[in-house]
């Protein structure tokens, strides 16, 4: 129950190996896409993770190819 609204629960089941491969913790967040009839999921970033890409994206921004000023 979400306040007044009953919601129904559903389980996948994800073969270990599969978690393995992709990284995967438990008890990892998940987020889901919904593209036609496909279910996406990819892990939530942790704050070391967004630091991390935002760090990266700076760099990208300042990088320019050699031989341009």
């Amino acid at each position: 129950m979400v306040g007044d609204k009953e919601y129904s629960k559903w389980q996948v089941v994800i073969p270990p190996e599969t978690v393995e491969k992709l990284g995967w913790k438990e008890g990892q967040e998940l987020d889901e896409q919904v593209q036609g009839h496909k279910l996406i999921l990819s892990p939530v970033p942790d704050n070391k993770d967004m630091v991390e890409l935002a760090r990266q994206s700076m760099l990208a921004k300042h990088r320019k190819p050699i031989g341009e000023a």
